[in-house]
Parts: C-alpha cells; sequence; structure tokens
C-alpha cells in the first residue's frame, strides 16, 4: 500500500470507525443534571480559570453555577437532580451538598462575587443541620423526609466519585479558612476521622478525604498588609 502521513490515516480511520459505529444500536443518553456533579465541574472550571489566566472557563463556572443553583435550591431544600426543566423532588444527598458548596467556593475566589460565598455558606449550614449528628455523617436526609430505609447510610470511602463524609469535609475546611468560624474547623475534623484507618487499608478508597485533610494540615495561608497610612 501506498505511504500515508498520519493525518491521512488518522482522517481515513475515523471514517471507518464512523461507518462502523452507525450500524450499531445508539445507547441512551443520561441528561440528567446531579447537583453534586455540577459542583465538580463548577469547581474545576473556576481554578483552571484562575490558575492558567483563563477568565473564559472562570466565567463558564459562573454560569453552570447560576443555572444549577436558581433551578435546584428551593428555598433552603437543595434538590438533587433535574432533567430539562422538571426538577426531582428527591432532597440531595451529603454529597451534593457538600461539592456544591465546595464548588462555590472556588468560584467565589476566584471572581470575588459573595453571593456565591453565601450560597455555599448556606449549604454548609443545611448540611450540618441535616446529615450530621455528633461524629457521625449520614448520605441521606433524616428518616420520614423520603424513602423508608433500613439503615441510614453513612459511607466514607471514595469512588469514581468523592464520598459524602469527604465531600463534606472539603467544604469544611475551604469555608472554615473563610469564616474563622471554630465549628467548620471542628466539624472538618470530625469528617476526616476514619480517614487514617482508610489510607492504610483501604488507601485507594480514600483519595479525596485524604487530600482535604492535607489542605487542612497545611493550613490557609494568611497574608498582612502593613504599612503607613
Amino acid at each position: 500500500g501506498r505511504d500515508e502521513t498520519d493525518g491521512e490515516r488518522w482522517t481515513r480511520v475515523r471514517g471507518l470507525l464512523a461507518t462502523a459505529r452507525s450500524a450499531r444500536t445508539v445507547p441512551a443518553r443520561d441528561d440528567k443534571v446531579v447537583a453534586g456533579w455540577n459542583g465538580l465541574t463548577i469547581g474545576a472550571l473556576a481554578e483552571a480559570g484562575r490558575t492558567l489566566d483563563a477568565p473564559h472557563l472562570v466565567t463558564l463556572a459562573a454560569r453552570v453555577a447560576d443555572a444549577v443553583v436558581s433551578r435546584h435550591l428551593d428555598g433552603d431544600v437543595l434538590r438533587r437532580t433535574s432533567l430539562g426543566d422538571r426538577v426531582g423532588p428527591t432532597e440531595a444527598t451529603l454529597e451534593d451538598h457538600g461539592l456544591l458548596a465546595d464548588g462555590l467556593l472556588q468560584l467565589h475566589a476566584a471572581t470575588g462575587d459573595t453571593r456565591w460565598y453565601d450560597v455555599a455558606a448556606r449549604l454548609v449550614d443545611r448540611l450540618l443541620d441535616r446529615f450530621v449528628d455528633g461524629d457521625a455523617f449520614y448520605d441521606a436526609p433524616p428518616a420520614g423526609d423520603g424513602p423508608a430505609l433500613v439503615v441510614r447510610p453513612g459511607d466514607p470511602t471514595d469512588g469514581a466519585s468523592p464520598s459524602g463524609r469527604s465531600a463534606a469535609a472539603g467544604a469544611l475546611v475551604r469555608l472554615a479558612a473563610l469564616s474563622g468560624e471554630h465549628r467548620h474547623v471542628a466539624a472538618a475534623h470530625a469528617a476526616l476521622a476514619p480517614y487514617r484507618a482508610l489510607a492504610h487499608g483501604a488507601p485507594r478508597a480514600a483519595g479525596w478525604g485524604l487530600a482535604v485533610a492535607e489542605a487542612l494540615t497545611d493550613g490557609p495561608r494568611c497574608v498582612v498588609l502593613a504599612g503607613t497610612t
């Protein structure tokens, strides 16, 4: 056969693959919007925009945040999912509250817009009130506010996405650095309690929790500006 450049071969192979794929049954597409997963997106876009000096990414993060908050935050109640113009009736989980609050705090850091701080602080207050009992962090709302559960779950292990507990810890650590409130610091320490054992016994299930623990140990940087007036 004749020699081909990489570009020519790429175009030819893509065409063959597209033809083969078009003969297959197209898989269904999951279009639902999940509050917590969008929180991850908001945080990633805001941090990337700030780090890479790419303001269009921060703008996109703000657009996502505005859409999620305006649609999913019903008064003080955060709803977990939406599809198109329909918002699901189910209250968001611990993971949703933690990840969305964390993402909004990163957006606040990138923009200085206090709206995102205020919403994040409200979400954290709701998180502490609805999902925390002493040192226990539960993934689901209290009994009687949703489907009856045999056991109220509270799994600290991280998987493809952060666990509710580590997500809550991340939001608490980030908020504590801004609020200076001891209750946020104390709750963050309580949320991170299981991760020492997980780090030794199942480190692959503790990635997010350990990253948050590192941030808490390192502590926020304080900058003091001094001068004459």
